[in-house]
């Protein structure tokens, strides 16, 4: 056991050197409302995340978004990404046997499609011809990227299930809305963030049906 929290503990060194080039910059016990971890702890200004946890179980917080942010909310980070290290047995095969290579064909295959519409929308075909590809390319985009939305959406919302069961669905929405005001949120970031994660109110409303 100590090996591979050794292990752990290395690799999320590497990793973080790919999110900021300075890597950990202080490793912590942190605790919060029964739960405890050690945390690793990056200042990076470039990365728009608040916390990951990592491929490796392993949890990491940006100090860049998170030092000015009151206890309550980086409680609310923190308990998130336990939250990812909690999930059902099949929620977690499935997000480790399927996200990785269905993000990868998302991330090839869409672009290779728009790139082949954009081929023939330049090759001024019939209005039949070009609807006919459209329709085929959005269908097919459509099929490649639903599931990896559905995949992060489940994992995602099981995190802020987990965040709600331990700090209550009030103020689970009161810290919510508090981390996005310290967090850094272009256009691109939002977008990403309201296709892959679940909107809060639906995540207390699923919570309250669960009884968490």
């Amino acid at each position: 056991m100590q090996t591979h929290n050794q292990l752990a503990k290395w690799f999320t060194r590497l990793y973080a050197r790919t999110i900021n080039f300075s890597g950990v910059s202080r490793e912590e016990l942190y605790q919060a409302h029964g739960e405890k971890r050690t945390v690793f702890w990056i200042d990076a200004e470039d990365w728009s995340a608040a916390g990951q946890c990592t491929p490796f179980g392993t949890i990491l917080l940006n100090e860049n978004r998170l030092s000015e942010a009151p206890e309550n909310v980086r409680d609310y980070v923190f308990l998130h990404e336990v939250g990812h290290t909690k999930p059902p047995a099949l929620l977690s095969l499935a997000s480790i046997v399927l996200r990785v290579p269905l993000v990868l064909l998302a991330g090839f295959g869409v672009p290779v499609l728009i790139g082949r519409w954009l081929g023939v929308a330049l090759s001024f075909p019939t209005l039949g011809q070009f609807t006919t590809f459209t329709a085929v390319t959005l269908t097919t985009t459509l099929l490649i990227t639903l599931p990896v939305i559905a995949i992060w959406w489940l994992d995602e919302g099981y995190a802020e299930l987990f965040a709600v069961s331990k700090i209550g669905a009030m103020d689970y929405q009161r810290r919510h809305e508090e981390m996005l005001e310290h967090a850094d949120r272009n256009l691109l970031s939002c977008a990403v963030r309201w296709l892959l994660y679940p909107n809060p109110k639906f995540v207390v409303w699923l919570a309250e049906k669960l009884d968490r």
